[in-house]
């Protein structure tokens, strides 16, 4: 029964993850749209690819977490301590690569 609600609650917030990917790029976009159509181009919204990369690394960092937790069969609190731990090596990491660039 345990092992079903951690299930559930990974899925849901896997789930929860992407919707609130999905919905953050749609407002952007749809907020873009309508800044063009008024002619209006914010200057604190230039193409930054190293944001981009970020996040794609702490993504990769959480579904290598949930992967690893899954395989070692871990409990709850040590899935969240590893998540918290990749998430914070996904950071320096694209830290890291933002410095170079």
């Amino acid at each position: 029964m345990v092992e079903q609600l951690v299930d559930f609650v990974l899925l849901v917030f896997i789930a929860g993850m992407v919707l609130i990917v999905f919905l953050a790029a749609y407002f952007d976009n749809k907020q873009k749209l309508a800044m063009i159509e008024k002619g209006i181009v914010p200057e604190d919204q230039k193409y930054r690819p190293e944001s981009k990369v970020g996040w794609g690394i702490v993504i990769l960092g959480i579904g290598i977490s949930f992967v690893a937790a899954r395989l070692f069969n871990l409990d709850a609190i040590a899935t969240g301590g590893l998540i918290l731990a990749s998430i914070g090596m996904a950071l320096l990491v694209s830290y890291k690569i933002s410095k170079q660039q």
